[in-house]
C-alpha cells in the first residue's frame, strides 16, 4: 500500500534549503565590501610604492624635484650680477609667475604623464590584466591603487621642488608664497593624475602620446583664450588661485589691460569646487570604463 506524501504548507518550500556560504553573505554586505575593496586598494598602492623604491625611478623623482630648483637657483645668480636690482615687487611677481609654471604645472604634469596614462597600458603589456579582471573588485582597486600612488609620487617631488626652490628667491613673502604653492599641488596632483587615468583607460594605444597632445593643445593654448572654454582647463583654475591667493591679481590688472585669459575675478570657493567636482568625475569615468569596458592584450592586437 502506497502511502501519500504529505503536501508541503503553502508558505514553505517544497525544497530544501541551501544555507548561503559565508562569502556571499560577506558581499552582500555594504560595509563588508567596502572593506574588501579598501584593502584591495591598499594593496595594490603597497605593491606599487615597492615598485617605486628601485633607484632608477628614484633617480628619476629626485631630477623632476631638482628641475625647479637648478632653474630658480640659475634666475637668481643671473639676477644677482646686474648692477641695478630689480624692485621687490617685481621680484615677487616675477618668481611667483616662475615657481607656478615650474612647480605647479611642469612638474605635475611631466610626473602624472609618466604615472597616471599608462597605468592600464603597463598592465596589458604585462600580461597581468587578466589577473585583475577575474578578481572581486580587482579592476577598480587596480586603478584606485595606481592612482593613488601616482598622485603621491609626484606630489611629493613637487613638495620638495618647492621646499628648495622658494627660499632660493630670497622674496620677502617667501613664506606665503611656499603655502600658496604646497595648497596649488594638493589641488593640481589629483586633478591632473585623474584627467591623465581617464585618458589611459580610454585609449589603450599610446596613452602618453594622446596625454600629452591633450595637454598642449588644452591646458596650454586654450587655456590661455579669453573665451569660456578655458574655464574648462586645469591651469586656468590654478593661475586664478595662485592670483587669488598671492595677491598679484591687483598687480597684473595695473600692468595688463585684459587680465581674462589669466584668471578668472571669481571666488576662491568656486575654483576649488570646481577642480574637486573635476577630479571626482573624470576618476569616475576611469573607474567605469575600466570595471566595464573591454581591452585585447598585446599579443591578441
Amino acid at each position: 500500500m502506497i502511502q501519500e506524501m504529505p503536501l508541503a504548507p503553502a508558505n514553505q518550500p517544497s525544497f530544501p534549503l541551501v544555507p548561503r556560504p559565508a562569502a556571499s553573505r560577506q558581499l552582500a554586505n555594504p560595509s563588508r565590501s567596502f572593506i574588501c575593496l579598501l584593502q584591495a586598494v591598499l594593496g595594490v598602492a603597497r605593491y606599487e610604492l615597492m615598485r617605486v623604491l628601485t633607484p632608477a625611478r628614484i633617480s628619476l623623482w629626485l631630477l623632476l624635484a631638482l628641475f625647479p630648483v637648478m632653474l630658480i637657483g640659475l634666475v637668481r645668480m643671473q639676477l644677482d650680477s646686474f648692477p641695478d636690482q630689480p624692485s621687490e615687487e617685481f621680484n615677487f611677481l616675477g618668481f611667483s609667475i616662475v615657481l607656478f609654471a615650474l612647480i605647479a604645472q611642469v612638474v605635475l604634469v611631466l610626473g602624472l604623464l609618466l604615472w597616471a596614462s599608462p597605468a592600464i597600458n603597463a598592465e596589458l603589456e604585462a600580461q597581468t590584466w587578466i589577473y585583475a579582471a577575474v578578481r572581486p573588485w580587482g579592476r577598480v582597486s587596480l586603478i584606485l591603487g595606481k592612482y593613488l600612488v601616482a598622485v603621491l609620487w609626484t606630489g611629493s617631488a613637487a613638495v620638495l621642488a618647492a621646499a628648495l626652490s622658494v627660499p632660493l628667491t630670497r622674496i620677502a613673502e617667501s613664506t606665503a608664497v611656499l603655502w600658496t604653492l604646497l595648497r596649488l599641488i594638493a589641488l593640481g596632483s589629483p586633478a591632473y593624475g585623474a584627467l591623465y587615468l581617464a585618458i589611459g583607460t580610454l585609449s589603450q594605444k599610446r596613452p602618453m602620446v594622446i596625454s600629452l597632445v591633450y595637454t598642449l593643445i588644452v591646458e596650454v593654448v586654450l587655456s590661455l583664450v579669453p573665451a569660456a572654454i578655458n574655464q574648462f582647463s586645469v591651469s586656468f583654475r590654478l593661475r586664478s588661485l595662485m592670483a587669488h591667493w598671492q595677491g598679484i591679481d591687483k598687480l597684473l590688472e595695473q600692468r595688463v589691460q585684459d587680465t581674462a585669459f589669466i584668471f578668472d575675478a571669481g571666488s576662491t570657493g568656486t575654483h576649488i569646487g570646481m577642480l574637486m567636482l573635476y577630479t571626482v568625475s573624470l576618476l569616475s569615468v576611469a573607474i567605469w570604463r575600466a570595471s566595464s569596458g573591454e581591452y585585447s592584450l598585446q599579443s591578441e592586437a
